[in-house]
């Protein structure tokens, strides 16, 4: 293949395309690797002059030709497979057993491959794991473990996912329970307020609705203490102490 030059346009439509990932494969696979263009040059030439890396112009063009390849072949209709551009773009930066577990959690989770490439590498790494252990004991091949360890994985993510979401809706209902009991306190002791206004209260009546308050005022001490955190109390023991 003789190397050269790209047409002005071209280098300067690949630098007004990089945000646009479907037009800018199209465009270096077009120039790179599509026979029907005579003018097509080498992939670290075509690098070369636009300014990028080599292995990001192959990347590119390769993954739009699997995807023409695909569509010409009428595949990849099947849930998990790779469905556009970008999903072979995403799943060509993982290795063969890599981009099968991606795979096999887009049809789990129904997610793009490219979403769970790009996004969900731990799940891909837990997934093979899983199906490396699977196969070692079963004496299995690794791809044949790789759907179940995604469904597996797929249904353990969901179930912690459930666990967390019902902690928080719990955790949200004391908020709103323990408010609920401060607000009505709060108007309880404002009846005190109002009621107690102008009442010639003798020294043991006095004295009896002190001692009653600093139990008040020990209690809000121990609510605090509780609401902060602190962990290193009795409870019991001093609620029990309070009512004596």
């Amino acid at each position: 293949m003789n190397e050269r030059s790209l047409p002005a346009e071209v280098v300067e439509t690949d630098q007004r395309l990089a945000r646009s990932a479907d037009e800018l494969m199209a465009l270096r696979w077009h120039w790179t690797l599509d026979e029907s263009n005579p003018d097509r040059i080498s992939k670290s030439e075509y690098a070369r002059q636009v300014g990028r890396d080599e292995a990001t112009i192959r990347r590119d063009a390769n993954a739009w030709a699997a995807w023409l390849e695909q569509e010409s072949a009428g595949n990849g209709r099947e849930l998990g497979t790779p469905q556009t551009p970008s999903d072979f773009k995403e799943l060509s930066k993982l290795s063969g057993e890599r981009q099968e577990a991606a795979k096999a959690i887009a049809a789990a989770t129904g997610k793009t491959p490219a979403n769970v490439s790009a996004n969900r590498r731990d799940e891909v790494d837990a997934v093979l794991n899983r199906a490396r252990n699977r196969a070692e004991e079963r004496g299995t091949r690794v791809e044949d473990e790789i759907g179940r360890a995604a469904e597996w994985q797929t249904k353990a993510r969901k179930t912690a996912e459930r666990d967390r979401r019902e902690k928080r809706d719990a955790h949200g209902m004391r908020y709103i329970e323990i408010e609920g009991h401060v607000g009505a306190a709060m108007q309880r002791l404002r009846r005190v307020l109002e009621i107690g206004e102008g009442v010639d209260f003798d020294a043991d009546e006095t004295d009896l609705i002190a001692e009653a308050l600093g139990k008040l005022r020990a209690l809000l001490s121990l609510i605090d203490l509780r609401i902060t955190g602190t962990t290193d109390i009795d409870w019991d023991a001093e609620l029990e102490r309070m009512t004596k």
